[in-house]
């Protein structure tokens, strides 16, 4: 039945309200197995629905008038206004880079969205540039495609195949870069294998960020490079110099620029006029790249005729 009602809930539109009392928002679960892409409101349902008791009651009760409440006061599906909207990928790494570019592009006017790259924000932006909610997209971290390659992890999730798929389909105004294409990160208990040869970091004490391997990295360079090869339409593509998140920097605890270099020539390699190739010096992850990156996402605005002056 929870299957039943996840699957039709998420077929409706963001902003549509959604609440859903149940057995499985409790224990070790999959949090995007219930809600998947869509703002449903999940109340645990504390007990099984074996009859009216008053726990159930109470429950049923207070799901019932949450649902109320958001039809009363808010309830309109998600539209756009005039102004146009950016999605923006981000997540920790990348984090100071992407606000420098968020602030930017607001101070130039736009409205940001920002998504976070781990597991499912990406698919949501992708679906939202699909459903026409996006006017253009900066996305600088492309972490997802990464953990797709092992099809598991903290920011693994399956709408990683979405990933520059979607929102190209769309031709949307589009402005890519590698942030976090060069690491995967893991609980501690579920490491990969090899962990003798890799160089790590611990992010908190159950995720740990992990170096590729060179020929991890040669693969997902070579899945990153595939998809930008198949998109017909002008995109602007950023590389940094020094590094594709934060602490990858020299004497920093990621520094390895082999594995760094062998995703970056990949990618000079692509096949494609379409593609524009830009290099910014400096590492991603910091308020200057992210700038100069908010500017190159103006220009493709401009040239593609989302902003008309």
């Amino acid at each position: 039945n929870t299957l039943m009602a996840t699957n039709a809930m998420k077929r409706l539109p963001i902003g549509f309200p959604k609440v859903m009392a149940t057995t499985v928002a409790s224990g070790r679960r999959m949090f995007q197995d219930v809600v998947g892409d869509r703002d449903i409101v999940v109340i645990p349902s504390i007990c099984d629905f074996t009859g009216i008791n008053i726990v159930t009651r109470k429950i049923l009760d207070n799901a019932c008038a949450c649902c109320v409440g958001m039809v009363k006061y808010a309830g309109q599906v998600l539209q756009k206004k005039t102004r146009p909207v950016i999605g923006v990928t981000l997540m920790g790494i990348t984090n100071t880079g992407a606000c420098g570019a968020v602030q930017e592009l607001e101070r130039q006017g736009v409205e940001v969205i920002g998504f976070h790259a781990t597991g499912t924000g990406g698919a949501v932006m992708e679906q939202m540039a699909e459903d026409g909610l996006i006017d253009g997209i900066l996305d600088l971290t492309t972490h997802e495609i990464a953990q797709g390659y092992f099809k598991g992890g903290f920011s693994f999730g399956e709408g990683a195949r979405y990933r520059l798929v979607k929102g190209v389909q769309k031709r949307i105004p589009l402005v890519v870069s590698v942030g976090g294409l060069d690491f995967c990160d893991f609980a501690v208990e579920e490491f990969p294998p090899h962990m003798e040869e890799r160089v790590y970091m611990y992010h908190n004490a159950t995720t740990a960020h992990i170096k590729l391997l060179y020929e991890e990295a040669e693969s997902i360079a070579e899945d990153f490079a595939k998809r930008l090869e198949k998109i017909d339409y002008p995109v602007k593509l950023l590389l940094p110099t020094d590094g594709m998140r934060h602490n990858t920097r020299a004497g920093e605890e990621l520094y390895n620029p082999e594995v760094d270099h062998i995703i970056i020539q990949r990618i000079k390699e692509i096949k494609n006029d379409k593609i524009q190739i830009i290099t910014i010096p400096g590492n991603l992850d910091t308020k200057e790249w992210g700038i100069q990156a908010a500017q190159y996402m103006m220009d493709e605005l401009h040239e593609r005729g989302v902003i008309v002056e």
